[in-house]
């Protein structure tokens, strides 16, 4: 029986007495997501109704509760939390770098227009020097953009997630599950030793779809800040190695037409790294590998 409702980290939440009397509680989206409820237990703006009876399964291995197999499953989950509250859209895109890849002459024409008196000089001094790169990289640095451009497909230093809350698969909750598949990727480029790259907010074939909405009608939280802070926080637990998670950088950018994404460098670490204290995930290719059984004994048995 659903005995309370109450908000916690921006989401609404139930209290419920179980047959045998012990109380529980879990968000209200995790039911609402993924079954049509009947009337008598929502009111008229889908809130739960105090008092009502609620069919549920529990696991005990997790700790999750689910909505019961009586209730109607939809075909695609709601995703949005109507109750939730909304993520200030203007917060999304502060100091997130402007993603435009251009010519030198495109970037010249620029910085012309906005670069003061000693950074003139400066340019006119590469100019000269015939070093386009260092070239480029200085007027970069002083339009304040990136010039990275995106791979048509993902290789053995490339991996691209079109969201950052919404995984393939379904799970009661759906965005900690999108963070582990996330996290998982960053444990393979770590164990294969190489430098690794994950952009969030980008297809498979490179075209750059944005977070933006996602974040602002989906994401538990008031601004930006918070959320990467909830990200990063997850982060450190996942791998419980402060050194190596320490090592990652992350950048927020953002295009000309407003499309926010978010890249993940992942440099080659020396070490082994674990995912939950037991999984090791390597790369393999364009995809990610879990060691299991006598590969991963020898995988180990290598490093040492």
């Amino acid at each position: 029986m659903i005995t309370e409702q109450f908000i916690k980290n921006n989401a609404l939440y139930i209290t419920y007495t179980k047959e045998n009397g012990a109380e529980g509680e879990c968000p209200w989206w995790c039911i609402l997501n993924f079954v049509e409820l009947p009337s008598d237990i929502v009111d008229a703006e889908g809130q739960p109704i105090i008092g009502a009876t609620l069919q549920l399964s529990y696991d005990d291995s997790t700790g999750r509760t689910f909505p019961g197999p009586i209730y109607k499953r939809r075909e695609t989950p709601l995703y949005r939390r109507s109750f939730a509250r909304r993520m200030n859209r203007e917060s999304l895109f502060e100091r997130a770098q402007l993603f435009c890849p251009q010519t030198i002459d495109e970037l010249l024409n620029q910085a012309y227009a906005v670069c003061s008196r000693e950074e003139l000089c400066q340019i006119i001094q590469l100019q000269q020097a015939g070093n386009e790169s260092t070239l480029r990289q200085r007027l970069l640095d002083i339009l304040g953009i990136s010039d990275r451009t995106l791979p048509v497909q993902e290789g053995s230093q490339i991996e691209y997630k079109a969201s950052f809350l919404h995984c393939p698969m379904r799970a009661a909750n759906e965005r900690i599950a999108q963070y582990n598949n996330i996290f998982s990727e960053i444990c393979a480029f770590a164990n294969s030793h190489i430098n690794g790259v994950i952009y969030i907010g980008v297809r498979n074939d490179g075209t750059i779809v944005g977070i933006e909405n996602e974040l602002e009608q989906d994401a538990p939280f008031e601004n930006r800040n918070d959320f990467e802070a909830d990200f990063l926080n997850l982060m450190h637990l996942a791998f419980n190695n402060f050194q190596f998670v320490n090592s990652i950088r992350m950048t927020w950018l953002k295009t000309s037409d407003e499309k926010l994404f978010y890249r993940i460098d992942v440099p080659a670490w020396q070490g082994i790294v674990f995912l939950n204290g037991n999984q090791l995930f390597v790369r393999h290719e364009s995809s990610r590998r879990l060691l299991k059984d006598q590969d991963l004994i020898s995988y180990i048995n290598n490093r040492n």
